[in-house]
C-alpha cells in the first residue's frame, strides 16, 4: 500500500488523505509569490521614507567617487 503512494508522488497524511505533487508545488509557488511581494512591500515603504534601496546606496557611492577624482585633476 506504501509503494502505490510512493510512485503517485503523494505524502501520506493520514488514513484517508493524501496531497499530491501538484498541490504541493501549487502550495510552494503561492508560498514564494506571497514572499516576492512582501520584500517589494518593504522596498516600497523604505523609499517611501527615504532610506532607498541598497543598490541606489552602491550608485551613489561611485558618484562620490567621480567627483572625488574630479577634484583632484582640478587640483593637480
Amino acid at each position: 500500500m506504501f509503494l502505490m503512494f510512493r510512485r503517485w508522488g503523494g505524502v501520506r497524511l493520514d488514513p484517508g488523505r493524501t496531497v499530491s505533487r501538484t498541490e504541493r508545488n501549487d502550495e510552494a509557488k503561492e508560498k514564494k509569490e506571497e514572499e516576492k511581494e512582501r520584500k517589494e512591500k518593504g522596498r516600497r515603504r523604505r523609499k517611501r521614507r527615504g532610506e532607498g534601496d541598497e543598490r541606489e546606496g552602491e550608485k551613489e557611492t561611485k558618484e562620490e567617487k567621480k567627483e572625488k577624482k574630479q577634484k583632484e585633476k582640478q587640483t593637480k
